[in-house]
C-alpha cells in the first residue's frame, strides 16, 4: 500500500505439493501505478517474471493496452471511452 492506501503491487503464487514440499509453478505479480493522468492506476501484469500486459493511462478517457507474447510479439491497442480506436501488432 502507499501513503494514501492504495494498492500498489499484488502477488499470486501457486504451488504443486510434491513428496512433502512444495514447488512453486506459477507466480502472477500485478504493480499498480498512481498519476495524475486518470483516477485509475496504470497497471503492469508479470507472469513468471515476464512482462505480460501493460496499461497505461492517456487522460481520463484514453488508455493503451499492450499484450506480451512469448514469441516477441505484442498487440497495443487505444481505447476512447473504453471504445477500442487502434491496433498494432509489433514484433521486438
Amino acid at each position: 500500500f502507499d501513503d494514501e492506501h492504495r494498492v500498489v503491487e499484488e502477488i499470486i503464487n501457486l504451488y504443486e505439493r510434491k513428496n512433502n514440499s512444495n514447488h512453486l509453478i506459477y507466480k502472477k505479480k500485478i504493480q499498480y501505478s498512481y498519476t495524475e493522468k486518470n483516477e485509475r492506476p496504470d497497471i503492469k501484469v508479470y507472469e513468471n517474471d515476464s512482462l505480460r500486459m501493460e496499461t497505461e493511462f492517456e487522460d481520463e478517457t484514453a488508455y493503451y493496452e499492450t499484450v506480451y507474447f512469448e514469441s516477441g510479439y505484442s498487440v497495443r491497442s487505444k481505447y476512447v471511452d473504453d471504445i477500442l480506436v487502434e491496433e498494432n501488432v509489433q514484433k521486438k
